[in-house]
């Protein structure tokens, strides 16, 4: 008898024409997602950095000689501080009270998304209300989600933290401990520039970055929406996330840079968008100091401001809608909760 080896099925295709306008389509169709998209925090990653340079005038704070001073000296800003102190401690704590009611509502905004977008999928009724309703049921699991990370981002803040006041402590109790906290520093040191310093250094550091943070992204996106469609807890969420990236790493890996070059074009396209919106308020605000400061103008100024802002916020919002239902399309089908449709079959053996 003549055994044959086994072979595993083949997976099967993967859409990826078919998921791009599906995602399309249902952020366009349903435009109600839109306002959930807008605080949708945490379910897209998004980096973005803005610097600013500018200088003081002399006699500023910060600007003379004895640092952190005004020009009348440190006594007018204490007397300040004292007379205001309610004032501040109420401005601060009210800013903090701010900033946890916007990322509980960013929690609910998330399940809400990714909840609407299943019940799209599975050709159920979806309106606001449903939508609201799954972000509502999902928040308490999120929370510990976040709560979670939080934790562990303390854990090695506390971690460095602590190596940092040891290598302080080893230099101020005298010789010997100097002596063990340069040499541990010094082997450091000359071990980071050997690793930079060989051919591969350089691209090994970026690679081991890149891979941290792709790993650290798929991770979490898989995780919430097992969290918000199946109620899975957070550790639970965070197996199955890594069991479905490792099952699907090629096709992952694809899919990651996929969405990455497709948040390129819509960052390009929406920065385009908004200068283009703001170049009317930029003229308005010109014409009118260069008028002297005119009541009126200063009223049209501060109008077609509002502009460019109204156009950044219209495109966050469409930004996070369209990656959040991009991902969660991708989770069902990684998972096999969407069947394979002869038409995708037909469009990935024209592709293939």
């Amino acid at each position: 008898m003549r055994f044959q080896r086994y072979k595993a099925p083949s997976p099967p295709p993967f859409d990826y024409t078919g998921l791009i306008k599906d995602t399309l389509g249902i952020t366009w169709r349903r435009r109600y997602l839109w306002f959930f998209g807008l605080f949708a925090f945490g379910s897209v990653n998004n980096l973005s950095g803005f610097n600013a340079g500018f200088d003081l005038p002399p006699g500023s704070w910060f600007s003379e000689p004895g640092g952190l001073q005004p020009a009348g000296g440190g006594d007018e800003l204490r007397d300040l501080i004292s007379a205001n102190l309610g004032l501040i401690t109420a401005a601060v704590a009210a800013f903090f009270i701010l900033a946890i009611l916007i990322w509980l509502w960013s929690l609910v905004c998330r399940g809400a998304v990714i909840g609407a977008v299943a019940d799209i999928r599975e050709n159920m009724t979806s309106g606001f209300g449903s939508a609201f309703a799954h972000g509502r049921r999902s928040m308490g699991r999120l929370l510990l989600l976040d709560l979670l990370l939080l934790g562990i981002g303390i854990g090695f803040f506390i971690i460095f933290g602590a190596a940092g006041l040891l290598f302080i402590f080893l230099m101020l109790s005298g010789d010997a401990g100097q002596t063990i906290a340069i040499t541990a520093l010094t082997l450091a040191g000359l071990g980071l520039a050997g690793l930079l310093l060989t051919g591969l250094g350089y691209l090994t550091c970026f690679t081991i970055f890149i891979a941290i943070g792709f790993v650290v992204n798929v991770l979490l996106i898989y995780a919430t929406r097992a969290i918000v469609l199946d109620g899975d807890r957070p550790i639970s969420a965070l197996r199955r996330g890594w069991r479905l990236m490792m099952d699907n790493l090629t096709r992952t890996i694809l899919l990651f840079l996929l969405g990455t070059g497709l948040g390129i074009a819509a960052g390009i396209g929406a920065f385009m968008a908004i200068g283009a919106a703001a170049v009317p308020a930029i003229a308005a605000w010109v014409v009118t100091g260069a008028g002297g400061w005119h009541p009126a103008g200063i009223v049209m100024s501060v109008l077609l401001t509002f502009v460019p802002i109204a156009a950044g916020l219209l495109a966050t919002a469409l930004i996070n809608t369209y990656f959040t239902t991009y991902w969660t399309i991708v989770w069902r089908r990684l998972s096999d909760r969407e069947p394979v449709t002869a038409a995708a079959l037909l469009r990935t053996n024209a592709i293939g």
